[in-house]
């Protein structure tokens, strides 16, 4: 593939093209001309997240989303239409010609949440940086991270400890079985599990920290519901210290060996684990049980957070990882033909960094275009890796592009 110095391409959210450019360098790189030009519209999920008419949302372009980097069947929940945009603008393209966006279905598929959340004593005390109750700022912050993606999302959660179900002696060690009965909340849509949320999280119980009692129900959780569950599904533990009960004078090390194999089982299945840790959890053992926790999941460390804003902006981040958007079809459509074939060129964004796609890798991977140059046939394991949602976007460019080579990707056994 022939790459040419920079012309305008743009990392736009949804598949943008810039036509005219046709091969010799017409200068000017500095010029402000070529600034990267407007984009049209994304149409957002309407309330419910599935289906039906949706309020404009803004930029966007050729979004596969954020897969959980699973291949699977799973049935298209929202299907969105960017439109056309088409503007003739040759004084603002390097080269001179049109830009436009055209049309193309999107995908958009709710993630599943299932919070593991400590009830223990220790969450009536403070949060030292607001002087709220660390249970009531807890219960707050997370309600608020979910209610901005509640049609997206399904949440379920585990309480640890609750007194549920416990028949005598002492019950502060106690964690319920996930099921469908309180105080457990099986993974409900977000409307629901907010209103459910906001009074099943009290009381807090003057009981310990049963983490490695509350994973087990956690993993009962995951392994009834998994196989129904469409999409990217995390799990997120809340808690404010060093896991007891069970683990209570047990080595360090024997801890982190006891607590590392559910997340890394879970981590096969496709489900990240992610820690945060509230204020107590900051000493030195309970940072080391809870990095491992989160190491085993996939998510390298946990995430301290000394104050409730901390708790809601993490959180809203992980579940908008779990909502993923991706295409069904690796066609691509071209409003307008090139005008010269051998000038096409394809540029990715991964991990925030724009790179070409080589067309000449065969059926294996790369693209081509149709006969008839009304389409763009993503390939192979090009085809797989954009369909789960690796790539952040993709854009046309018809003429120069200047960027590093997407890896090949590896060859089909």
């Amino acid at each position: 593939m022939s790459l040419r110095k920079p012309a305008v391409y743009a990392a736009w959210a949804w598949l943008v093209l810039v036509t005219g450019c046709g091969g010799a360098d017409s200068g000017g790189d500095d010029d402000p001309r070529f600034d990267a030009p407007s984009t049209a519209g994304v149409r957002a999920p309407a309330a419910g997240g599935n289906s039906g008419a949706a309020a404009n949302a803004g930029s966007g372009g050729a979004d596969f989303g954020n897969g959980n980097g699973m291949m699977m069947s799973r049935p298209p929940v929202a299907m969105r239409d960017a439109g056309v945009n088409e503007t003739t603008e040759p004084d603002d393209v390097k080269c001179g010609g049109a830009k436009f966006t055209p049309k193309i279905e999107k995908v958009i598929i709710p993630g599943n949440i299932l919070l593991v959340a400590d009830k223990s004593g220790s969450m009536e005390q403070p949060f030292p940086a607001t002087g709220v109750q660390k249970g009531e700022a807890a219960r707050t912050a997370i309600a608020n991270a979910i209610t901005g993606l509640q049609d997206m999302v399904k949440v379920g959660t585990v309480f640890f400890p609750d007194p549920t179900g416990c028949s005598g002696g002492d019950c502060s060690c106690n964690v319920p079985p996930f099921a469908n009965t309180p105080p457990q909340i099986p993974f409900t849509p977000g409307p629901a599990f907010l209103t459910t949320w906001n009074t099943a999280y009290f009381p807090i119980n003057n009981g310990n920290t049963p983490l490695s009692e509350g994973l087990q129900s956690a993993d009962k959780a995951l392994t009834d519901n998994l196989p129904t569950l469409t999409g990217t599904t995390v799990v997120v533990v809340v808690t404010d210290g060093a896991p007891n009960c069970v683990l209570d004078d047990v080595d360090l090390n024997d801890q982190v060996s006891i607590l590392s194999p559910l997340p890394t089982k879970w981590l096969g299945m496709g489900v990240k684990t992610y820690v945060i840790g509230l204020p107590g959890a900051d000493d030195l053992d309970a940072v080391t049980v809870l990095d491992s926790v989160a190491l085993a999941g996939g998510t390298t460390k946990h995430i301290p957070a000394s104050d409730p804003m901390t708790v809601q902006t993490e959180l809203a981040k992980i579940i908008g990882e779990s909502v993923t958007s991706n295409f069904e079809s690796c066609m691509i459509p071209l409003e307008k033909q090139p005008p010269v074939p051998d000038d096409v060129n394809l540029v990715v964004t991964m991990n925030g960094m724009e790179l070409a796609v080589d067309r000449d890798l065969g059926a294996s991977g790369g693209w081509t275009l149709n006969p008839d140059l009304t389409h763009i046939v993503l390939q192979g394991t090009f085809c797989e890796r954009a369909r789960m949602g690796e790539y952040e976007n993709i854009t046309v460019v018809f003429g120069c592009v200047d960027v590093p080579p997407l890896d090949p990707p590896p060859p089909v056994m």
